[in-house]
């Protein structure tokens, strides 16, 4: 929700342009895909006007076996009918989506791209969001099997900057300085297990991510304060005293402000530094309701 907001930020500048390439990962990986086609403010709207409902979260469906978040419904409902994403912009883009992935067979990060149709853009979108038992299992796509981007790089800055990419900028959905708290008893006598049934290994990775998230946050930290030599690395986050917003919410109100807020830090980051932002005063609410393409 909050990097949907930085993009419509972005998008509001013009700025889609000056990007060689964008790397998602997870749900930022959606946002993504929204920001290439010049729609992210409507993509946005997404996140308080249809994934804030029992379509896409559903605890009782553990009575029934399934898993409680539904990435069907967001695949084959809200990308297609409920806010359709011009896909073919995005596959024609000359700025390539690189959506990254946790590989299961490899037990690594990976970058999926060089996307033909429209299949195979949705099939790396899922596998890039399919969180461990939340959403079901790995997702079989070409040569190997893939879950949620975070179980190994859940800021993809690493591969930016395996890609050679030399100016960096990173949008953190969690306050500024705010860090993953340890593995829980349920992560650890449940959730590591499971894993572990779908690849031996894959369940002490699972335990690690917290560890590895705020290892990359410091890195980002590090890099920043680094600003001699390239790459440079800057990223936008919101204040360190934001509440956090838990990845099941659904209350629309605050679902919007948080891509509100979201898009006010891009405006306060780039004001006075760009000619363009000096003295800007968009900080025009988002609607309550989106119905149709902007």
């Amino acid at each position: 929700m909050v990097s949907a907001g930085m993009l419509a930020g972005l998008e509001s500048f013009g700025l889609l342009g000056v990007f060689d390439a964008v790397y998602g990962a997870s749900a930022g990986a959606f946002n993504g895909a929204y920001f290439l086609a010049g729609q992210a403010a409507y993509g946005a709207a997404i996140y308080y006007e249809n994934l804030n409902t029992r379509n896409f979260i559903n605890i009782w469906r553990l009575f029934w076996e399934k898993p409680i978040v539904s990435l069907d419904y967001v695949l084959e409902k809200v990308l297609v009918q409920e806010k359709p994403l011009n896909w073919q912009v995005v596959l024609n883009s000359p700025i390539p989506l690189k959506v990254a992935v946790s590989s299961v067979g490899q037990l690594k990060a990976r970058l999926l791209q060089g996307f033909t149709d429209r299949e195979e853009l949705f099939t790396a979108l899922r596998a890039s969001s399919e969180m461990p038992i939340l959403t079901g299992g790995p997702i079989e796509f070409k040569d190997d099997r893939f879950l949620d981007a975070g179980l190994f790089q859940g800021i993809p800055i690493y591969t930016a900057l395996e890609d050679d990419c030399s100016q960096v900028l990173v949008l953190l959905t969690r306050p500024y300085g705010a860090r993953r708290k340890s593995p829980n008893f349920w992560d650890r006598q449940v959730g590591a297990r499971i894993m572990d049934r779908w690849k031996k290994g894959l369940g002490s990775s699972y335990l690690k991510m917290p560890r590895m998230y705020n290892e990359t946050l410091s890195f980002l930290e590090m890099m920043e304060k680094s600003l001699e030599k390239r790459p440079y690395v800057f990223s936008l986050s919101l204040s360190r005293h934001y509440p956090l917003i838990g990845r099941l919410e659904k209350d629309p109100a605050r679902l919007r402000k948080a891509a509100e807020d979201g898009k006010k830090a891009v405006f306060l980051s780039l004001e006075g530094k760009c000619d363009f932002a000096r003295g800007s005063k968009d900080f025009e609410s988002f609607p309550p309701h989106v119905e149709k393409n902007p």
